[in-house]
């Protein structure tokens, strides 16, 4: 990731952490809204927040384990030990134009 996407995420999750701070400090001192609009709120939020985080250490989509793939189908491609759903082979020849058209 470039410096520049990663200051940015900085700069975006600081913001948010800030609007999610501020915002539970209202909320505690006024109680206004109630815990539904606390919850319809803030929710949101915190998911922002661990995308964000997420993000900024590389780790949205981490690896799993070789035992997460039996759960998706028992039967594993020989050669990647995926499940074989997630492994094709394909050949790719250059087309050649047709003789007589």
């Amino acid at each position: 990731m470039s410096q520049g996407w990663k200051r940015a995420l900085d700069w975006a999750y600081y913001l948010v952490a800030v609007f999610f701070f501020v915002y539970l400090f209202a909320y505690y001192s006024t109680s206004r809204g109630g815990p539904a609009l606390l919850a319809f709120a803030l929710v949101p939020v915190t998911f922002i927040l661990y995308t964000l985080e997420a993000l900024r250490k590389d780790e949205l989509y981490p690896s799993l384990p070789a035992a997460a793939n039996l759960l998706t189908s028992p039967v594993l491609e020989p050669h990647a030990t995926l499940a074989d759903l997630k492994v094709c082979a394909v050949r790719v020849q250059p087309a050649h134009p047709p003789a007589h058209v």
